[in-house]
């Protein structure tokens, strides 16, 4: 399994990723804003599932498989939306 903090030891190449993400649940829009990403990285994202957690949290966990530098770029789209509170991901070696 590799973490965030092991990128360099695969800069390119093949990977699986989950990757978990935490928005606030008035923030309708962040979940909308989500799911066009998903399916604009429809190449590499093979599925999603979304939660509702406690005070008003959402949580999305989305599994990726696809080039390296692919799935970076969907992690980095997501990371950039409003509303999101945290992503977070690991990747294996496909």
């Amino acid at each position: 399994m590799i973490s965030e903090y092991d990128l360099k030891r695969l800069e390119r190449g093949r990977v699986i990723a989950t990757i978990t993400v935490i928005s606030r649940h008035e923030r309708h829009d962040a979940d909308e804003r989500l799911m066009r990403l998903r399916h604009e990285y429809d190449d590499i994202v093979s599925g999603n599932m979304h939660l509702h957690l406690r005070k008003g949290y959402c949580l999305e966990i989305f599994i990726a498989e696809g080039e390296l530098n692919r799935i970076m770029e969907f992690i980095g789209r997501i990371r950039a939306l409003r509303g999101i509170q945290q992503v977070k991901y690991t990747l294996v070696p496909a």
